[in-house]
């Protein structure tokens, strides 16, 4: 009996392995349809969130790309987040919602995804398709805007008809310094995507690979042709691809004075006090076609129109006002100065006659006493006749009663 105990309690505290069921691809099906059809679609070449993600999902109907993944690397995938298996942070882990048998059976779905689909023969995509066409182009041309340099700013949108992913290019000036580029979402929202600058001759060319038909790009560069107060720099953009509709708005700095463009604008407006575009439109503009401008004007203040984000704030200086704010500092800081003269002069003074006026007991203060108060009067005693009785005044002699002497016994 104390043998089959022992037995037992040795099952009982023996740890027993746990045998997985076998991985369930139709279970797998209805979780990938809630979880992840949409960004990676029904067929796992990507779903209606593919194109607003800043990098797009793998293409899971891809055999040459699915039989480089094993099972424990998707299981890792799925239940950690992309990143943890050291790829981009595009993906979260499900490991919360899942547990691990539900992953082995999406596991199992997934893999059936490039089994059952073959691949899409693989395009080149060295070179844009000869048939890109731009629909919109919005081009900004800011001087000295949030920085002493030229802000460029481009938005477009690429006409339909365009199979994706596919790029775009765009031309900037040498030496350029490039803030960001990408697409811009459904939502207008701007989003990095992969880009490359490739050097040129005259200028450079940017490079933007869509995934969708939005893209945008800002970039800083240098290019006054004059130095001082007097300020003035050409740019020209070329038509990388045929544009259906060109605006450009060039916009005054806010602190300049005769500012002017050529050719002039077509029209001008004014938003608040200080913003002031000028504004261009073109129609059908050619491949490699070049619009060019000429911007001049007078601006005595070297600080930018705006702050730029995230910089301390420029302490403001005679230097950097104009004529008639420098007039009114220097006048002020004379004035101040004045006052300030004047009054320690007066203070100096004071103080000099309190020092030199003689001490006397007339100037000496008094101390204060209390007023003398008489001492309380003592009441007069009462004066009675001895012999019979009667009251008397005091200056009775004699009692008018009885005729006896007052104050005789």
């Amino acid at each position: 009996m104390k043998l089959l105990y022992i037995i037992v309690g040795i099952l009982l505290v023996s740890p027993i392995p746990v045998a997985w069921s076998q991985p369930d691809p139709t279970a797998g099906k209805a979780i990938y349809e809630r979880l992840c059809v949409s960004c990676h679609g029904a067929d796992g070449r990507g779903g209606r969130m593919a194109r607003m993600l800043p990098v797009s999902p793998r293409n899971l109907a891809d055999p040459a790309y699915m039989q480089g993944r094993s099972a424990e690397h998707l299981f890792a995938v799925i239940k950690d987040g992309s990143a943890a298996a050291g790829l981009s942070n595009a993906m979260p882990g499900f490991g919360s919602q899942l547990d691990d048998q539900d992953i082995r059976n999406t596991v199992a779905y997934v893999q059936t995804l490039a089994e059952a689909q073959p691949a899409p023969p693989a395009q080149a995509e060295a070179e844009p398709p000869a048939d890109l066409r731009i629909a919109r182009l919005q081009l900004s041309i800011w001087p000295e805007y949030d920085d002493p340099r030229v802000l460029i700013i481009v938005r477009g949108e690429l006409a339909p008809g365009v199979a994706y992913p596919t790029h775009v290019t765009l031309p900037i000036p040498k030496d350029a310094e490039l803030i960001g580029a990408g697409m811009i979402s459904e939502l207008g929202e701007l989003l990095l995507h992969p880009h490359r600058v490739i050097p040129g001759g005259a200028s450079d060319s940017l490079e933007i690979t869509l995934p969708s038909p939005g893209f945008f790009a800002e970039l800083y560069f240098d290019p006054f042709e004059t130095s001082g107060d007097a300020k003035r720099f050409g740019y020209t953009f070329e038509a990388p691809h045929p544009i259906n509709q060109f605006d450009i708005d060039i916009q005054k700095p806010y602190t300049a004075s005769e500012f002017g463009t050529e050719p002039p604008a077509m029209a001008q407006e004014t938003e608040g006090r200080d913003t002031t575009y000028h504004r261009f439109a073109y129609r059908d503009v050619a491949a490699g076609q070049p619009t060019t401008f000429t911007v001049s004007y007078v601006k005595t203040d070297p600080r930018p129109s705006v702050p730029k984000a995230g910089s301390p704030p420029v302490a403001d200086s005679p230097a950097s006002r104009g004529p008639q704010d420098r007039l009114l500092l220097y006048f002020g800081i004379l004035a101040g100065v004045t006052a300030a003269y004047v009054l320690g002069t007066l203070l100096w003074i004071a103080y000099r006659r309190r020092r030199a006026a003689p001490t006397s007991p007339e100037t000496q203060p008094v101390p204060l006493t209390a007023p003398s108060v008489p001492p309380p009067a003592t009441p007069a005693a009462a004066n009675f006749c001895s012999h019979c009785g009667r009251a008397l005044d005091a200056d009775y002699a004699f009692c008018p009663g009885c005729g006896h002497a007052a104050g005789a016994s």
